[in-house]
């Protein structure tokens, strides 16, 4: 565990300032590191010093001219320097620079001396808080899986991988971390919740998928029937219901030769007329009736 570095995050903490903190204690690491080293360039030392001082007081402009034109122009790998300028880059607005420095830092993991890793690890976990804070997470917690892998007890790196995988929605993975995180500090309020929250999700997905593939099965199966409600819902035995038959086809011969008859016939009815009466008849007819009208 890194040597007054470790910060028991509180719940109030937002992620921006987990971030500061974790820099600026790291920036504090670096001045103390370059105070108690004796070898080196002294001029190097003395230029790198007071853009840390400059940036730790919120002179973040000032701390990074003075990195480029003393520091990092006459050694453009001095890792101190690297991570000074990411900080007071991301705290300029030029995040994307910033995290790229914080990159440099971390690739040159295999060229750390035994000395700069009292501040090494402490920049990769302030790196891993940044990339958390501008939602890098995948490089968050790439960087956080880094560090456990070569330090098992840094408490910050196993807390802040918790919250990367859990945004990540790798629920089973921010488990394993933040149970970690709390086997070294037990009292921390946002693994504690993260936990939980995970669990949480973890059974309801694994409620999800039985109930998609088990519940779902089993109430598509018909219900089981004894042989005997069987049969007398369903009796073996049900009179047949004939029904009326078609009529034989007719020939299309004589069905012309019917509807020809057929149409004959109407129009013979269509056609008669009541028989002629005699003119003479028809005369004594009327005046019969008129004499008697008249009567």
């Amino acid at each position: 565990m890194l040597d007054n570095h470790q910060i028991n995050i509180s719940d109030i903490l937002s992620p921006s300032q987990l971030f500061v903190k974790l820099a600026n204690s790291t920036l504090g690491l670096i001045k103390q590191y370059i105070s108690e080293r004796f070898q080196g360039s002294i001029y190097l030392d003395q230029r790198l010093s007071e853009a840390i001082i400059y940036i730790q007081t919120g002179q973040y402009k000032e701390g990074r001219d003075l990195l480029i034109s003393r520091v990092l122009k006459f050694d453009k790998d001095n890792m101190a320097a690297l991570f000074a300028m990411g900080f007071a880059l991301v705290k300029l607005g030029e995040v994307e620079r910033g995290l790229e420095h914080f990159e440099k830092v971390f690739q040159n993991s295999s060229a750390v001396e035994e000395g700069e890793q009292t501040y090494f690890y402490a920049a990769l976990i302030a790196y891993a808080a940044g990339s958390l804070e501008y939602q890098k997470y995948l490089r968050a917690a790439e960087i956080c899986k880094y560090i456990n892998r070569i330090r098992p007890d840094e408490f910050e790196a196993w807390a802040i991988g918790g919250e990367a995988f859990k945004a990540l929605n790798q629920y089973e993975n921010a488990n394993i971390f933040y149970q970690k995180a709390l086997q070294l500090n037990p009292r921390h309020k946002i693994s504690q919740q993260g936990l939980k929250e995970c669990q949480l999700l973890l059974t309801a997905s694994t409620e999800k998928q039985s109930f998609n593939y088990t519940k779902v099965r089993k109430a598509q199966e018909p219900p089981k029937v004894s042989k005997g409600t069987r049969e007398r819902i369903y009796p073996s035995e049900i009179p047949k219901i004939r029904l009326p038959r078609k009529p034989p086809p007719v020939d299309p011969k004589y069905r012309q030769e019917y509807v020809g008859i057929q149409v004959a016939e109407n129009n013979q009815k269509q056609s008669r007329k009541p028989p002629p009466v005699d003119p003479k008849y028809r005369q004594e007819y009327v005046g019969i009736q008129v004499i008697e009208n008249n009567q």
